[in-house]
C-alpha cells in the first residue's frame, strides 16, 4: 500500500444508497483532497469516495462510438448556444448535427481515422517515414 498523499488525480464517487448498490460517478479532479471533498460536499450522500488515480489515466481517449448525443455546459450551467458549438466544431473532424433529444445536439466523427494517422504522420521525421515505406 502506498502513502496518502494530500494532492493528486483522484476519480472521486458517492453511494446513492446505504448498502453501496448503486454509486454515482463525480467525476476525475487533480488537486488537493481536502479541496476537491469540499468543492463535492453538496453532491454527497453518505460519503465520498477518492481514489487515486495516474495523472496519465485520461491522456489516451478513444472512441467508443462515431456519434454521441450533447449537452454542454458553461461553469454556470448555462447552456451554449447551438450556433457556439457549431463554430467549436468548425474545421475538425467532428460534425454537428441536430439531434431528437431535448436540447441536444449529435456531434458526429468524420474521417476520424484519416485524421489521426496524418496526426501520427505529422509527427514522424522525413527519415523515419522514409524508413517506414511511407514516401
Amino acid at each position: 500500500m502506498t502513502d496518502l498523499q494530500r494532492y493528486g488525480t483522484w476519480v472521486v464517487t458517492t453511494e446513492g444508497d446505504v448498502e453501496g448498490r448503486t454509486t454515482t460517478q463525480l467525476g476525475t479532479y487533480t488537486g488537493n483532497v481536502h479541496d476537491v471533498a469540499f468543492h463535492l460536499a453538496n453532491k454527497c450522500h453518505y460519503a465520498l469516495s477518492f481514489t487515486l488515480v495516474d495523472e496519465n489515466v485520461n491522456t489516451n481517449l478513444y472512441p467508443t462510438a462515431k456519434k454521441v448525443p450533447v449537452r454542454i455546459y458553461d461553469h454556470n450551467g448555462v447552456q451554449f448556444l447551438d450556433s457556439q458549438v457549431r463554430d467549436t466544431f468548425k474545421n475538425t473532424h467532428v460534425r454537428v448535427e441536430p439531434c431528437n433529444f431535448y436540447k441536444a445536439l449529435t456531434l458526429v466523427l468524420d474521417n476520424y481515422e484519416e485524421q489521426k494517422r496524418e496526426e501520427a504522420l505529422a509527427k514522424l521525421s522525413d527519415e523515419d517515414k522514409k524508413v517506414l515505406g511511407l514516401v
